[in-house]
């Protein structure tokens, strides 16, 4: 974990200068961009819980827990860092590997519980509210803290000011602001696990029966694409060598349905947050703060809630899947 300050206040008048320097950095002001990142440089998002970057499609993206390096050519400009700061790495020493620190390297994790901040220097980028501190220790620098996103970053570079400017509301938190919505008429129904819901026609549908199918292991941390559908009664175990898999570079669209079992129960997380559809109890699960939506449905007459994996590639698609489920 990162170092944090004995006193955030005795920082304040540094976290000052860094507040003008963001300033001078954002867009439409007459900072330059670093040499990787021009104005026709593809950008894709990257998140992580309520809060969103968008920064050169070509940057690496490390999750939370892991590390990485590449070296050589093929090295990024740029890494994106995700998760408690600390938790994630690149090329880190006893890697075995020599490279040089990228040219860019970004931050972006959860909010620290308890930290005060009210009396901290404050700016507000579309409306988005950051306020500054700075770290010493084995990891400093600038922290951006994010309180209405829930996350905290941090940003060095020749583009660093770029990235800061882009941050906002991730796709996570603009499906769950707005609420579910009524689906198309032209979506295919669905019937499963005492549930009814709605989904793209144009996304198959197949069942699994297995708790640690290949294809399943990962729906927590990623939907990979094309979009489909993946109703999983978890009666089986199917010990497979799977393969490590890495979430992907961005969210991807889907829907995995997870019934449950005696011996791959559901059961809600203690964080879970309450979430009410069509006379229907459920609870989004926090810990899961990358590139899927888990959310748990308790379900008259059974045993034990349905878990969902929603993919969260397109917020207006998460709002309509939520907004077709209802009880059998």
């Amino acid at each position: 974990m990162a170092d944090r300050p004995s006193t955030w206040l005795t920082r304040a008048l540094t976290a000052a200068a860094a507040v003008a320097a963001l300033l001078v950095g954002v867009p439409g002001t007459a900072a330059a961009a670093g040499a990787g990142w021009g104005p026709a440089t593809p950008l894709a998002p990257v998140a992580y819980g309520n809060g969103q970057l968008d920064v050169p499609a070509a940057w690496a993206v490390v999750g939370p827990g892991e590390s990485t390096c590449e070296v050589g050519p093929a090295a990024p400009a740029g890494v994106v860092l995700l998760g408690a700061f600390g938790s994630s790495a690149w090329c880190p020493p006893g890697s075995a590997q020599e490279a040089r620190p990228p040219a860019d390297l970004v931050r972006l994790g959860p909010l620290p519980a308890g930290e005060p901040y009210r009396s901290l220097p404050k700016v507000t980028l579309d409306g988005v509210v950051l306020y500054t501190v700075v770290l010493h220790g084995r990891i400093s620098g600038t922290v951006y803290l994010a309180p209405a996103l829930g996350t905290e970053l941090m940003a060095t570079g020749p583009d660093s000011s770029r990235a800061l400017g882009s941050i906002g509301p991730s796709a996570r938190a603009r499906a769950l602001a707005s609420g579910p919505r009524a689906s198309p008429p032209a979506w295919a129904r669905l019937s499963f696990a005492g549930l009814v819901l709605s989904v793209p026609r144009a996304w198959p549908v197949r069942r699994s029966a297995y708790g640690y199918d290949c294809g399943l292991q990962q729906d927590d941390a990623a939907l990979a694409p094309p979009p489909s559908v993946v109703l999983d009664t978890d009666t089986d175990d199917l010990a497979l060598p799977c393969p490590p898999l890495r979430a992907p570079r961005a969210a991807g669209n889907g829907l995995v349905v997870d019934q449950g079992s005696a011996r791959f129960p559901n059961t809600v997380p203690p964080s879970a947050a309450p979430l009410r559809f069509h006379g229907l109890r459920a609870y989004v699960d926090r810990a899961q703060p990358l590139s899927v939506l888990v959310v748990y449905v308790e379900v008259p007459g059974r045993p034990m809630p349905v878990r969902l994996h929603i993919g969260l590639g397109d917020p207006l698609t998460v709002e309509r899947i939520l907004g077709s489920i209802r009880p059998a």
